[in-house]
């Protein structure tokens, strides 16, 4: 069978083509809407952790929560404060940081769910 990549990426989310509420049941963020497509594709994310690191998903929810807080900065609601130019600028370098950053930490955790997968399937009482 063949593996999903877990990426923070853009363009290396498959699936991301719809917008939907986490998986996890927690919003996304109250300020970012499905029209913007960084929010489309995080959403994708979001859901292809849960697919692939199961219980795992504890150990970078923190990176998400942060990821999810700076799109909310950089994508206000309709209506919504914009940050200025220079504040904007700092932020997606922050977050270029925290996707660096979450794509290692991803890497980790999917190889530690990979390993967990296949002493499950050794393990498991089939052809008894």
């Amino acid at each position: 069978m063949k593996e999903a990549s877990v990426s923070p990426h853009p363009g290396h989310a498959p699936g991301a083509a719809k917008a939907a509420p986490s998986p996890t049941g927690r919003p996304l963020a109250p300020t970012l809407f499905a029209a913007e497509p960084a929010v489309t594709l995080f959403t994708g994310l979001d859901r292809l952790i849960d697919t692939e690191l199961g219980p795992f998903r504890e150990g970078v929810e923190p990176l998400l929560e942060q990821v999810r807080q700076g799109l909310s900065a950089l994508h206000p609601p309709p209506g919504g404060q914009q940050l200025p130019p220079q504040q904007q600028e700092a932020q997606r370098a922050r977050l270029e940081q925290l996707l660096d950053k979450l794509e290692d930490v991803l890497e980790a955790l999917q190889c530690a769910a990979r390993i967990r997968r296949q002493r499950g399937a050794t393990s498991s009482p089939r052809g008894r």
